[in-house]
Order: C-alpha cells, then structure tokens, then sequence
C-alpha cells in the first residue's frame, strides 16, 4: 500500500471514530436504555449529524492533504508555461504528492539553468556576430565602389543589403535578449510621451512619405518616468510596422490616453491586416505574417513589443481584419506618485 492511499485511510478512521462519538453520548446520558434511545428521534437526528460530521472532517482531511497541495503544483506550472521559472514549492512529508513537487521544484531548476545558457548563448552570439557582418559589410561595399561590372555590382548589391539584415537581426536579438533578462526595470525622469512618439514618426518620415502616407494623431500630453529606452523602442517598432503594412495612399490613426492611471496607446493601419491563421503566433520568434515581406523583416519586433509589455506588467493586443485593417491596442500601467 503507498504512503498516499495510508493516510486517506487514517482520514477516514479518525473521521468515522469521531463521528461516532455523538451517538455514544445520546446512548450515555438517555437512561432509558440502548434500545429505547435507538428508537427516539434525538438519536436518529444525532445519527444524521455524525454522518455530515463523518463526511466534513473526510472531505477536510482530503481538501488539505491532497486538493490544496495539486492546486498549487497547477498554479505554478502556469507560471512555467508563462516562462517564470522563479518557482518554488516546499516540499513536506514522504508521500507521492511529496515526490511529485520535489520532481516538480527539479525540473524548474533545470529549466531555470537552461533559459539561462539560452539567454547568454544569444546574447554573447549577437554580440559577437556583428564585427564580422560590418566587415563584409564594409568591404563589399569597397569593391561595389570601384566595380565596372553591372552583374558583379548587383551581386555585391544582395551582399551588402543581406549584411545590413543579418546586422539588424543581431542587434534585435541581443536587444530582447538584454530585456527579457532584466531583472530591474529602469526610471527615468518624467518625459512626455507624446513628444517620443512625434520624433519618431519624424525619424521615418522617409518611408512614410515614400508611400504617401498620413498620420491621424490624437495624442495626450502624458507625463511618464517608465524605462524611456523601451517605449520609444515599443513605439518605433508598432509605428514602423504600421508604415510597413499599409496601402499606398493610406492613413495611420494613433492615439493616446491615460485612464485610471494606465497609459493607453493605439495605432491602427488600414492596410494588409492579419490571416486568421497567423493570429495565434503574431508575438512568437521569428513569425513574418507576410511571406512575401520576410527579406524586410526578422520577425522580431512584435516578439520584443510583447516582451518590453510583459515586463512593464502591462497588456498588448490586437483586432485585424484581413486587407481591411489592424490595430495594436498597447496598455500598461503608471505610478503618478513617481512623476513630480
């Protein structure tokens, strides 16, 4: 018999002795005798009571020693299945359940050290990687400089605009890789929101004005100290993408809020929107939603928005529609009491 199954029977015992008891005391202080006090009412009400008694003590027993201690083994592998393996569950008595979050606490720590080398291996790999992109980079744009050869200067064309790509995907993945492992999350003095996201509209005012775009702007003056660094990357990243996917003559509608101390952003494109069948994996690594773009894209961005949200304990989502629309909707919330 396993430790486990022991103590729901030990449960039960003690459970039924109590229980038992009741009827007992009716027998003791009814001096009429077994048989008379077993056909009164007291005792049948009394032989009731010891049976709901008998079944509250054995539910209870089973609620502490079983249900509660699995609930908790589920509550933290929701955390791990959200990635924080910052989980730990002590461990008390010999039994399976025992064993059970002792394996549980095990395969966090393994999981722990593994995200670990993960994030290091990305992160000394990006940094590593960029010194020789920027050589080849450099040198082929050297030769294409004094190149004759209309096919040789297209050929070195490809090698330098896929260097510049390869740089930018290195850049993007040591980025998120230094913000997922964050630990502190930076103040900065109170800036205004609105200013960030004009001056990058301005910074890519080339590509918007290549594609005849326009911007829609209702923008609150918001005072905010959140990590600067990361929102106007979170901004640049959903503006650029809006820019990326809209139709020739388009418009971009942005706005700005604060409600109930959240800041409240949303940009929408009136272009290609979303497939249905790419909207379950539009934050995940690496995900190009248009095939046909994925040489203008490393499918990082919107994984770094959701990482750069996530952290700031914040929410992001979307509504598309596919060659109609799409709108970020990007929420996350402010201390006013930091902003002087």
């Amino acid at each position: 018999m396993n430790k486990l199954s022991a103590k729901i029977i030990v449960i039960f015992l003690v459970s039924l002795f109590l229980s038992s008891l009741l009827p007992r005391m009716l027998i003791f202080i009814n001096n009429e005798g077994v048989q008379s006090t077993i056909r009164a009412n007291e005792f049948l009400v009394g032989t009731l009571i010891s049976s709901g008694v008998a079944l509250l003590l054995f539910g209870s027993g089973i609620n502490i020693l079983i249900i509660k201690r699995i609930m908790k083994v589920s509550q933290a592998t929701k955390k791990i299945a959200k990635g924080d393996y910052e989980v730990y569950l002590p461990s008390l008595g010999k039994d399976e359940i025992s064993s059970l979050i002792s394996n549980f606490n095990s395969m966090a720590q393994t999981l722990k050290a593994n995200e670990y080398l993960h994030k290091d291996f990305i992160r000394n790999f990006s940094h590593e990687i960029k010194t020789p992109i920027s050589s080849i980079k450099g040198y082929a744009e050297l030769i294409e400089a004094s190149e004759s050869n209309p096919e040789n200067k297209e050929y070195l064309r490809i090698i330098i605009d896929e260097s510049s790509r390869l740089s930018r995907l290195s850049q993007s993945m040591l980025q998120l890789s230094q913000i997922d492992s964050a630990k502190i999350i930076k103040r900065d003095e109170p800036y205004k929101v609105a200013e960030q996201i004009r001056n990058i509209i301005q910074l890519h005012q080339q590509d918007w004005e290549h594609k005849n775009l326009e911007f829609n702007l209702q923008l609150d003056e918001i005072y905010c100290s959140l990590n600067k660094d990361w929102l106007h990357q979170l901004w640049q990243n959903l503006i650029t993408n809006a820019i990326r996917f809209s139709k020739q003559d388009g418009v971009i509608d942005i706005t700005l809020n604060e409600i109930e101390n959240e800041l409240i952003f949303k940009i929408t494109d009136h272009g290609l929107g979303i497939a249905d069948q790419d909207k379950e994996s539009i934050f995940k690594l690496f995900f190009v939603a248009d095939r046909s773009r994925s040489s203008q894209s490393s499918g990082l961005g919107l994984s770094i928005c959701k990482t750069i949200v996530d952290k700031l304990e914040g929410n992001i989502s979307f509504e598309s529609e596919e060659s109609f629309f799409t709108t970020f909707t990007v929420s996350i919330p402010i201390n006013k009491s930091e902003i002087i």
